[in-house]
């Protein structure tokens, strides 16, 4: 019996080749899903981080602080509101908002111009957070204040959604730059919502703005080297102003845990009542002073992790009449950078196991910043 090929009816049958325009279909259509699935992802991802509004607190009075005088440093939202109503702009006014964009465009201060905190920091420097140095350029502060609608004559009220932190930052820029009217908003948006002010959510363009010919005042900047070679002398005190957690940070293994050697510590968190900023009474933060020993009569070095911290003490001391105030600009990072600088171990009670989350030390040292606690940074073994 002769083998015969298999008939061709018997031979697997071949696949059929797909039509293009079904394959075209079929690849807009899962395009379509996936552009879909990220702006689902997206939509979910931004309303999940949107910063919940600001809770409001009932403002309270900024008199008593005897260095804010005739020219405030510190203005409530009473002083605030009277003078967004004054029909002819003498004061040639402007407010600045500095915190996060996304807080700014769903409610903010009528009329109030948003800014970003990071660019008062130079972008050129060796360490990060020193002030904008250079005058000129499209990096410089002149550009910056123009930027912001802000010139020589303008009074300027700052506020942030960080204590104030950031706000008192850019006030002690522009002073030290020379423009002598800038002042802080106490309690910031919190205390204005407090005292029944209305908010906006219409976003506000600077004005034009001439440029500041500004003459920086140097001496209100003390330099490593300078306070290397002065951290024995008797007349200068060091402010270590550092929260819990942020003392004991040592930015992920780059720098050393401790303190500059002498220094004297008090945490600017425990200057403010709240997350607002809303700062405490001046005869307490006064006693709160004296009981550490820093008296007005000494040139006080105020320092935080990194320059742009320095601001907000910087403000309560020269509010409480401090005229010798300097800020140490390069900040406790760059310090703990140069390994040949001596450093001083932390007090007692920030010792503990390595492992330890800084948000425990925040809870434990009753800090009062509610961004603190999720904090989840662990401190480094050894």
């Amino acid at each position: 019996m002769t083998d015969h090929p298999p008939r061709q009816d018997d031979a697997p049958p071949r696949p059929a080749a797909p039509l293009r325009g079904s394959r075209a279909l079929s690849t807009l259509i899962s395009g379509a899903v996936l552009i879909g699935m990220a702006l689902g992802f997206g939509w979910l991802f931004r309303a999940a981080t949107v910063p919940l509004p600001v809770a409001a607190v009932t403002p309270v009075s900024v008199a008593g602080f005897p260095g804010n005088g005739s020219n405030p440093l510190l203005v409530d939202a009473a002083w605030l509101a009277e003078r967004l109503t004054q029909p002819d702009g003498s004061e040639n006014l402007v407010v600045l908002d500095l915190s996060d964009p996304r807080r700014y465009e769903a409610e903010h201060v009528p009329g109030a111009i948003h800014g970003w905190w990071q660019d008062t920091m130079s972008a050129d420097a060796h360490v990060y957070g020193r002030r904008i140095q250079r005058p000129g350029g499209p990096f410089g502060y002149q550009e910056l204040f123009r930027s912001l609608g802000v010139d020589s004559g303008s009074t300027v009220v700052v506020y942030d959604d960080d204590a104030n932190r950031y706000a008192a930052r850019l006030v002690w820029l522009l002073r030290f730059s020379g423009i002598e009217r800038a002042m802080v908003l106490d309690g910031g948006l919190a205390a204005w919502k407090g005292a029944g002010q209305p908010v906006s959510d219409n976003p506000a363009q600077a004005p034009d703005a001439a440029t500041v010919e500004a003459t920086p005042r140097d001496e209100w900047v003390i330099t490593t080297t300078e306070l290397q070679e002065r951290t024995d002398d008797p007349a200068l005190l060091l402010l270590d102003t550092r929260s819990p957690a942020e003392a004991t940070d040592d930015l992920n293994g780059t720098i050393r845990v401790g303190m500059i050697p002498g220094a004297v510590r008090i945490p600017w968190n425990e200057t403010v009542r709240d997350a607002s900023g809303l700062l405490r009474p001046p005869d307490e933060l006064a006693a709160r002073l004296r009981a550490a020993g820093v008296t007005p009569e000494k040139e006080v070095v105020v320092y935080g992790r990194f320059g742009v911290e320095s601001g907000q003490p910087w403000l309560v001391l020269t509010l409480l009449g401090y005229d010798k105030v300097r800020v140490y600009d390069e900040g406790w990072a760059s310090w703990a950078a140069i390994e040949r600088l001596p450093v001083e171990p932390l007090p007692a009670e920030f010792t503990v196991p390595p492992g330890t989350p800084i948000a425990h030390l925040s809870f434990l040292a009753a800090a009062r910043n509610d961004r603190w606690a999720v904090r989840t940074d662990r401190l480094a073994a050894g």
